[in-house]
């Protein structure tokens, strides 16, 4: 009887993991969307990390290209509304860019946004010296 219990725990385990792995490449399918349709809303993906597990999380530093197309983002979230990863990313993004006129230092400009979708999701933003961010830029 011990090894019954024993085989089904083995059984239960492999389940997770393949649930696991079908997650994990669903998601990776749901990161490329997101990846081919940001530079068309202004956004350069500076970097991109995937943590695979139960809870899958992934973080992505966009940097901001040129003029951020809120309509663009807005279009882009009507087309993929089946989406929700893009749909996350998306609205994200439209939040932080109402946020990015709430610094109106004249020295200072939005220059990453970094978005980590995991449970919950998270939006940090980070304004830098023009003359710095102009610097880092070339």
């Amino acid at each position: 009887m011990g090894f019954d219990a024993f085989a089904k725990l083995k059984e239960a385990k492999s389940a997770i993991q393949d649930a696991g792995a079908q997650r994990a490449v669903e998601l990776l399918a749901d990161i490329n969307t997101v990846l081919q349709v940001l530079p068309d809303a202004g956004y350069e993906v500076g970097e991109l990390e995937v943590e695979l597990g139960v809870t899958p999380k992934m973080t992505m530093n966009l940097r901001i290209g040129r003029a951020v197309n809120e309509d663009m983002l807005k279009d882009i979230l009507a087309a993929n509304q089946n989406n929700k990863m893009l749909a996350a990313v998306l609205s994200a993004l439209m939040q932080a860019s109402k946020f990015q006129d709430a610094v109106s230092v004249e020295t200072l400009e939005l220059q990453n946004v970094k978005i980590i979708l995991s449970t919950p999701p998270n939006v940090a933003l980070q304004w830098k010296q023009k003359v710095a961010a102009a610097t880092a830029a070339a």
